[in-house]
């Protein structure tokens, strides 16, 4: 196998093959399937004070299955995150990490894949759906849109979600989809897609049960075994059947290696200390009941393990000469892969790497191939993005119970303001249709993205934490993609409601249409806001309960008098400067005039002997903001480009991935 060092900065690490009919093909290194042989040394981490590994060390290879197993805060999932790149929080205080005996870099982990333990989607997508999706995201725009689809498909038939294809992810109470073991397999599938050499999974059979943990671990044997894939995950207590399925078992305990080796040989290690398997008993069983008990044991197991494992490094020396680590190395380098037919591999072909390093040894330069950072440009992020939260959206604000909502709604306020008279005793009904439509086209949004967007907020931190795509790219692409969703209701309510009340019939009724949308987009971005900044849910309902209350309070329908040491807050009230919009719309630009009461509270009805009133006239009476509807609409602008733009930095700078 030949390399070639070239260029050290390019836009897309690429590589060229030479096929069996000598025809140079270029494509993108990331699906290229490079075996991995990732090793540790002594690795010690702390959270803040808190040492939680101590000088562990082992070795993963190409091809095997790996368990991480342990008690509850052991370790295992800090050994996991930590070797996939996932240290926030996390100090490194000693010891060395090698892929391919090189120091890791950020293109050899791009050949890494992550699969949290929890398996968040968006629930109104489809298995099909979420997995095109990620593929259109995640595969090299050199791709086309065709290749991508294909990749998907083989992905799907190599996971058995053929059957479930069509099926919605599912998630809540509310939205009933995939079983557990499905949604794991598309978590699987997402990572999958990209051609990682080395898989890292968080307890992947948590909440599943024994037989669809069984099928689980069985799919993952034959990926490592048929694409010669390195695969790890962390393990709490698995049946016998699964426990014996792993190649190999790493125990930690306390934070330091108990165990590090064969799985077939471990009940050997724990007779060679005195301490045999009981007969008929599960070994998991077993070994985490051996882990489990005081930290002197624990602490006697680990270092017992010590001098095993120098004694048979020091019997297998002396009986193979070193055969072992001519093998490993082998494998390390891809001198024996086995991969799929599917995919593209570096056997048996001539590779030209354009990188300083990237898989030979030869060169121990630390500098990091500079690729683009986003797998696809921006362009194809918010097309992508686009579409999907076009479809979640549409699924979740324009569902059936929804516009059955909006149009019984629409028919009550229509039965109660029915053709309001022009007259002074109707002033107060006329304003309280206005303020009910604005407030209820205001509180529905400002709700619903509070209730809604914390699940999503998990979905985007598991997607940026695997490098998916840019914050920007989301960022537009939620904002755009749900403004049909956003404003098809309200505009319907205030369509039919306003020419049933009896409103102002004027060609100023686009301005309140457009008031409206406004106050619409308004809530829904404080609601986002709101969602992002306060994490736990309960929290979250109660602060959007004062907003929307106090905003509500302060709007200028309910109370005209407000204490002079509080009149500001009518200022920053989301509700007021649309209720004033409106009610200018509706009186002072009225298209006809409004009969005085027999005993008007109107100065000009009883001093004037008139018996009509003007939209000017009342207007001084009922508004609480003296602006006019050009600047109102400047303040509401204002505001949705203030609470937008906090968003996304709250986003960027509070809700980092980990």
């Amino acid at each position: 196998m030949m390399y070639e060092t070239g260029p050290e900065t390019i836009e897309e690490v690429k590589v060229q093959i030479l096929d069996d009919n000598s025809k140079e093909k270029e494509v993108d290194i990331h699906q290229v399937h490079i075996p991995i042989h990732l090793k540790f040394e002594d690795l010690c981490v702390k959270a803040g004070e808190k040492e939680i590994l101590q000088n562990v060390t082992g070795e993963f290879l190409p091809g095997e299955l790996v368990a991480i197993m342990g008690p509850s805060g052991a370790g295992k999932s800090t050994l996991l995150n930590f070797l996939a790149g996932r240290s926030k929080g996390m100090e490194l205080t000693g010891g060395d990490i090698t892929i391919n005996n090189q120091k890791p870099t950020k293109t050899m982990r791009r050949k890494i894949g992550y699969v949290l333990q929890e398996d968040v989607f968006f629930s109104h997508l489809t298995v099909n759906q979420t997995l095109k999706f990620v593929g259109e995201i995640r595969l090299s725009d050199s791709l086309s849109s065709e290749q991508k689809s294909k990749i998907v498909d083989e992905v799907m038939d190599e996971l058995g979600l053929r059957k479930c294809a069509d099926t919605v992810m599912g998630g809540g109470i509310f939205v009933t989809g995939c079983s557990g073991g499905e949604k794991k397999r598309c978590s699987i599938a997402t990572e999958l897609i990209t051609n990682p050499s080395l898989l890292m999974m968080d307890e992947p059979t948590s909440g599943l049960d024994s037989s669809t943990a069984f099928n689980l671990i069985q799919t993952l044997k034959n990926l490592a075994k048929t694409e010669n894939r390195t695969i790890v995950t962390t393990i709490h207590q698995p049946s016998s059947h699964v426990f014996h399925m792993f190649d190999k078992l790493i125990l930690i305990s306390g934070g330091k290696v108990a165990y590090c080796g064969k799985t077939s040989e471990v009940l050997d290690f724990f007779e060679h200390l005195g301490s045999p398997c009981y007969p008929n008993w599960n070994p998991a069983d077993f070994i985490m009941e051996m882990l489990t008990g005081e930290s002197e044991l624990t602490q006697t197991i680990a270092d017992k393990f010590i001098e095993y494992k120098k004694q048979k490094k020091e019997k297998e020396e002396s009986t193979s000469n070193g055969h072992t680590n001519g093998h490993v190395n082998g494998q390390a380098n891809g001198g024996s892969s086995k991969t799929s037919p599917k995919r593209l591999s570096m056997k048996k072909k001539k590779i030209s790497v354009f990188s300083n390093g990237f898989f030979s040894n030869e060169n121990e330069d630390d500098n990091d191939v500079k690729l683009s950072k986003w797998p696809t440009g921006f362009r194809t992020q918010c097309k992508a993005l686009c579409q999907r939260a076009f479809i979640q959206s549409k699924k979740e604000m324009l569902d059936k119970l929804g516009f059955i909502q909006t149009l019984g709604l629409a028919l009550v306020v229509s039965l109660l303001w029915f053709n309001t008279p022009y007259d002074e005793e109707s002033l107060v009904d006329r304003q309280g249709a206005i303020f009910f439509v604005l407030v209820y086209t205001v509180l529905h949004p400002i709700f619903y993205n509070v209730m809604t967007f914390p699940t999503e907020r998990d979905v985007i931190q598991k997607e940026r934490a695997a490098g998916m795509y840019r914050l920007s790219s989301y960022y537009f692409a939620k904002l755009i993609s749900e403004i049909p969703a956003l404003l098809l209701q309200p505009v319907i309510l205030h369509i039919i409601t306003y020419w049933a009340s009896g409103l102002n019939r004027s060609p100023y009724y686009f301005i309140s249409l457009l008031t409206i949308a406004t106050g619409a987009f308004l809530a829904q971005t404080i609601g986002l806001l709101i969602g992002t900044v306060i994490k736990q849910f309960k929290r979250a309902l109660t602060v959007t309960a004062l907003v929307a209350l106090g905003s509500m309070l302060l709007g200028g329908f309910y109370t005209k008098r407000v204490p002079e040491w509080m009149y500001w807050a009518r200022y920053v009230s989301m509700i007021s400067y649309s209720f004033n919009i409106l009610v200018r719309v509706e009186f002072e630009h009225a298209s006809t005039t409004f009969k005085c009461a027999a005993e008007s509270a109107f100065d000009i009805c009883k001093n004037n002997n008139t018996t009509v009133l003007t939209g000017k006239d009342i207007l001084p009476h009922i508004t609480t903001i003296d602006i006019g509807i050009a600047e109102s609409f400047g303040v509401l602008v204002l505001m949705i480009l203030a609470t937008r733009l906090t968003f996304y930095y709250v986003l960027k700078y509070l809700n980092k991935p980990t």
